[in-house]
């Protein structure tokens, strides 16, 4: 056992001290950081560029019509001849030329924007909007119908969900947010298990070339190498784990007042909101959707069970790293270089890709058969099953899916250092299917 030791002591501290190890450490948390503040500082980021937008109106219906901002200001011409205010866009100083042709009635696609750059996406929708309910009015008026009565019929209809848990309690269930948490942590454990699993092959085929694993195998089993070198490559990657989530949360809780000061005022909300802040949703009727949604989100919050997430999370990273480290490390005993792997790497990758194609289903769909079934069989269920966490899943089937994975990782494991035992000291040749059964069987 202490031999063991010695080597995930090895694998451990070769791979910290290495450049990449660190430089990654300290961009990582970095870029986590850029992407949840990110969001924040574009809402508040406006174009403040007043664009004045030269209106030629065929139709005569648009003029003085279109609503104006801040920085979108309007100029309707006396006339319809666009050619002449196109030869003179230069020197008119305008920012856009603006063509309502007469067929805008019958036609969607009869709106014409000319400018010497891109428009913006806030004015092309500020005008498509302004024109559509324009023409929606006319057209009302047409049919004898007041624009009035349409808006009273209209009526926004919001489904909150709510989930009874087995005690009989109700509490409020966001969709759209676990969804998201579904997928990262689907799609992150794919992103891990590859990576991780492709550096324990390509340290196996490194050291095997160089001869380094003649000296080592000399005083020590095969089989302590391999767990070892497996092992120690699982505490780099969640020492690098550790580290993001210190890193980004300091430097999130650092930076976030800096540059977004109104991330303190959004905590007080979010603070009243969840404290039952019913008396700002009495005062603000106005704004009764907008104030349930943001409180659906933070019940969501409250309703999901992170110490339950993180715990699985944990597992199934652990026994599915390595389920798949193993079977890398024993492609890795059977080449001689990286070129040679491919023949290897598809039917040993093809479960995790299987399960990363369905996740967008698994999101959508949790419990339906299919993702039972994927987050039960042990090859697909480190992605799946975390997947599927977030929305509640039977512990049953979380008992069922572990124990699976747990028998697949000794079977796999036994089988795999059968084969990097002999594999190993293999040079010089490929390895074919029927000298790996026969590895196999001695």
């Amino acid at each position: 056992m202490s031999k063991i030791f010695t080597i995930i002591e090895r694998e451990y501290t070769t791979r910290v001290k290495k450049k990449s190890f660190i430089i990654m450490s300290l961009l990582g948390p970095v870029l986590f950081a850029a992407l949840l503040i990110a969001p924040g500082l574009l809402m508040q980021m406006q174009d403040t560029e007043i664009k004045i937008v030269q209106v030629v109106d065929s139709t005569h219906v648009f003029r003085n019509q279109l609503p104006e901002t801040d920085y979108i200001k309007f100029v309707y011409t006396p006339d319809a001849n666009l050619q002449q205010y196109k030869a003179n866009f230069k020197e008119s100083g305008f920012y856009a030329i603006l063509y309502i042709s007469h067929n805008v009635v019958n036609s969607g696609n009869a709106v014409y924007m000319y400018s010497d750059k891109s428009p913006s996406l806030d004015l092309r929708m500020h005008i498509s909007n302004c024109i559509e309910k324009r023409l929606e009015n006319e057209k009302l008026r047409a049919y004898g119908v007041e624009p009035a009565i349409l808006a009273a019929v209209k009526t926004r209809v919001s489904i909150t969900n709510i989930k009874i848990t087995d005690d009989g309690h109700e509490e409020r269930d966001n969709m759209t947010l676990k969804m998201v948490l579904s997928y990262l942590m689907g799609f992150l454990l794919y992103i891990t298990i590859f990576m991780s699993g492709n550096a324990v092959m390509r340290g196996v085929i490194e050291e095997k070339t160089n001869r380094i694993v003649e000296v080592i195998v000399s005083s020590v089993k095969p089989m302590q190498l391999m767990l070892g070198k497996i092992i120690g490559v699982s505490l780099v990657t969640l020492t690098q784990f550790a580290l993001w989530i210190v890193l980004t949360i300091g430097l999130y809780s650092a930076v976030a007042p800096l540059l977004m000061p109104d991330t303190a005022k959004m905590e007080q909300t979010s603070q009243l909101i969840t404290s039952g802040g019913s008396q700002i949703a009495q005062s603000e009727t106005s704004s009764n959707v907008e104030f349930d949604d943001i409180k659906n989100i933070f019940s969501t919050f409250e309703s999901i069970n992170f110490g339950v997430i993180l715990v699985t999370f944990l597992f199934f990273f652990l026994c599915g790293y390595f389920l798949y480290s193993a079977m890398f490390a024993a492609i890795g005993a059977m080449v001689d270089n990286e070129s040679d792997t491919q023949q290897f790497m598809l039917p040993v990758s093809l479960p995790l890709v299987i399960a990363l194609i369905a996740l967008t289903g698994t999101m959508s769909n949790p419990d339906s058969t299919l993702n039972f079934w994927l987050s039960i069989i042990p090859f697909t269920s480190p992605v799946t099953m975390l997947a599927r966490i977030p929305y509640g899943v039977p512990y049953s089937e979380l008992f069922l899916s572990a124990v699976l994975l747990i028998v697949t990782f000794v079977a796999v494991t036994w089988v795999a250092s059968k084969i990097y035992r002999t594999g190993i000291l293999m040079y010089g040749k490929k390895a074919t299917l029927k000298e790996i059964w026969r590895w196999i069987r001695n």
